[in-house]
């Protein structure tokens, strides 16, 4: 079997990806090809990527008087992410400003008051040093859900708050999104997406998910995991992603997006979404459709006559093909009459409470006779590979075409 080149030691688990850069001249160091990882401990290590040597440069984002968050700061039995949390998203790297652009996660101890925080660091790749920064994360919008100020607005609270999904960079915007740890706390946490502008990190924008849950209401949440997974841009820059289960009333005059895929513009205005006519069974069993993210499809050529489309996947392991300009809404009872495209089971016959569903997303990919796949690896299965035709998924056979 394959053997690694060469292994690297590193001060603790990561969840995000590495990142790779090529070519980039370190101080006093020279060229070198790059491979960044990050840590639950809140290190970014710079390795060369090509032979094994101490780290050219590595970057704790614990400030002065602070610590790493650990699994006792949150409450008994939630380990998702564990012994220690910290950078837990991949962060975001363009190698035309030479800037990488990643978030942490620490604590501050003062007497006997624990506060949580969240920052937003855009980093020099060449040395890991600031570019500008850092900025917390913080901001409220307008809602009745929990929790709240003292003027009608609902407040991100970054202690029960995890910042899973990939950091997206999208014309000089760098967003960031939100669910929780474990389902602790359900009624005060949501699903957030912040904008800051890449070159100054000032907030750009701001979006909650779930912010007309009523008072005393049993449940809120919609929070964005998708595995991991970034947020996903198309080329008329709108923003998708999907959310987890959570109160949904967008079909009664609210707000709220439990269980859906959502469409926001750059600004983080609300634009279209897609939610599944059985959401309240996805809601009822712990089966979110955000366990998987959003990918965008490339978009057909004008004369074909084919929609613009995205694909998503969650825990029933049901494939939604979307149309992106019209995305369906909401149809209580169902069937789903207004997507476009039916979705394609994964496992045929499966029970929706056997959960044989997504957590991550799909590859794509386009072979020289310009057949298109799409690549799906369920929780309990194979790999498998479905033929897409421009409006519709079908499942593709070994030895076909």
């Amino acid at each position: 079997g394959l053997k690694p080149k060469f292994t690297q030691t590193t001060d603790g688990t990561s969840y995000s990806q590495p990142l790779y850069a090529h070519h980039i001249d370190v101080p006093e160091m020279g060229a070198h090809n790059l491979v960044f990882v990050c840590t639950e401990n809140d290190t970014v290590y710079a390795f060369d990527a090509d032979t094994k040597q101490p780290p050219l440069w590595q970057r704790s984002l614990i400030p002065a008087g602070e610590q790493v968050v650990v699994n006792a700061d949150l409450e008994a039995g939630c380990e998702d992410v564990r012994p220690v949390i910290g950078i837990t998203s991949t962060p975001v790297l363009d190698c035309a400003t030479y800037t990488m652009w990643v978030v942490a996660k620490t604590k501050k101890v003062v007497g006997g008051t624990k506060t949580i925080h969240y920052r937003l660091y855009a980093l020099d790749i060449t040395s890991g040093a600031d570019r500008v920064g850092p900025v917390e994360i913080a901001g409220s919008v307008p809602g009745i859900s929990q929790p709240q100020d003292s003027a009608g607005h609902v407040v991100f609270d970054p202690h029960w708050h995890m910042n899973r999904p990939g950091l997206l960079l999208l014309n000089g915007v760098v967003y960031v999104a939100f669910a929780s740890h474990c389902d602790n706390h359900i009624g005060s946490y949501h699903g957030w997406v912040f904008g800051f502008d890449a070159a100054t990190l000032a907030r750009t924008g701001i979006y909650n998910t779930t912010p007309t849950t009523p008072g005393g209401a049993s449940i809120s949440a919609g929070g964005t995991w998708q595995g991991g997974m970034g947020l996903a841009a198309d080329p008329s820059n709108f923003i998708y992603f999907t959310t987890g289960n959570g109160n949904f009333n967008a079909n009664t005059g609210g707000k709220d997006f439990g269980d859906s895929v959502i469409k926001l513009s750059s600004a983080l205005a609300f634009t279209d979404f897609f939610t599944p006519s059985d959401q309240p069974t996805l809601l009822a069993q712990d089966i979110d459709l955000g366990s998987g993210g959003v990918t965008i499809l490339p978009d057909p050529p004008p004369t074909a006559g084919f929609p613009h489309t995205l694909v998503a996947a969650g825990k029933d392991g049901n494939i939604l093909l979307i149309n992106r300009n019209k995305m369906g809404g909401y149809t209580p009872g169902g069937p789903d009459k207004l997507v476009q495209f039916p979705p394609v089971q994964m496992r045929p016959g499966a029970n929706i409470t056997d959960q044989p569903g997504v957590w991550g997303g799909p590859a794509y990919y386009r072979s020289s006779q310009q057949q298109q796949f799409v690549y799906y690896a369920g929780a309990d299965g194979q790999l498998k590979a479905y033929i897409f035709s421009g409006n519709a998924l079908a499942l593709g056979t070994a030895g076909g075409n």
